[in-house]
């Protein structure tokens, strides 16, 4: 193992980090690095589900599983945790991890019961893609409404404009300054709603006062997508496709 990776039988995978940084993750950041900094509420439930679960593990796969974690930048190394432990709470008395399967194919693990064995594929299909695609064009706006948002607040955007990876956001940045400017000091439960157009289509913000008026502005919540949920359809594939 190399020496900067995280021997399990001596230390916790995920450290608590020793500076104060209640951000939460950014987009595109692997969960090492979010792990290794954050000190938010969500961070440090992670970092404890992580450490206790890896711990349960058998060493050598849970020393896989830590590195593959801290590079991971999706839920699939999460998801392949969740099914190992899954599998020691059923009764598995031995587990291996990511197994050379038929026709060059790797299995995710392998599990041994006193009745026999079992070879699992842990997948993660995308399911009702067209939230992801709305979500992804209206992300780089949120992130906007709350990076220019005064401090103190809790910023729920109820709806923004979708701006594609090849639009502009200053019309947008130029517009929330403007409107954040006439933004009173927050005191704890207190409202303040922007509505706007721009382009043509609606901004709509309520900022809520925190507990801690001189916290940086931090996200609040969002408004809802209505679709039609894909999911039965989405996973009957996944399976039809990992039948072999």
């Amino acid at each position: 193992m190399s020496s900067d990776a995280v021997e399990l039988g001596r230390s916790a995978c995920f450290p608590d980090p020793d500076a104060d940084d209640p951000t939460d993750g950014v987009e595109g950041e692997s969960r090492g690095s979010w792990l290794g900094r954050s000190t938010s509420s969500s961070a440090t439930q992670f970092r404890a589900f992580y450490n206790r679960n890896l711990a349960a593990l058998p060493l050598p796969i849970a020393e896989r599983l830590c590195r593959e974690l801290h590079v991971d930048r999706g839920l699939a190394k999460h998801f392949e945790l969740v099914v190992g432990r899954f599998l020691q709470v059923l009764g598995a008395t031995q587990l291996e991890y990511e197994i050379e399967g038929s026709e060059g194919s790797r299995v995710d693990w392998r599990a041994h019961f006193d009745d026999g064995d079992i070879s699992v594929e842990a997948t993660q299909p995308l399911v009702n893609a067209v939230v992801g695609e709305t979500t992804k064009a209206r992300r780089s706006a949120e992130a906007m409404a709350i990076r220019e948002a005064p401090p103190g607040w809790l910023v729920w955007v109820r709806h923004v404009p979708a701006i594609g990876p090849n639009e502009s956001l200053q019309p947008l940045k130029r517009l929330l300054q403007d409107r954040y400017r006439s933004v009173p000091p927050a005191i704890p439960g207190g409202q303040f709603t922007i509505e706007e157009q721009i382009a043509g289509e609606r901004l709509q913000i309520t900022l809520i006062g925190s507990r801690e008026p001189m916290a940086p502005a931090r996200w609040g919540g969002g408004g809802a997508v209505a679709f039609r949920d894909d999911t039965s359809e989405v996973v009957a594939n996944a399976i039809e496709g990992k039948r072999r």
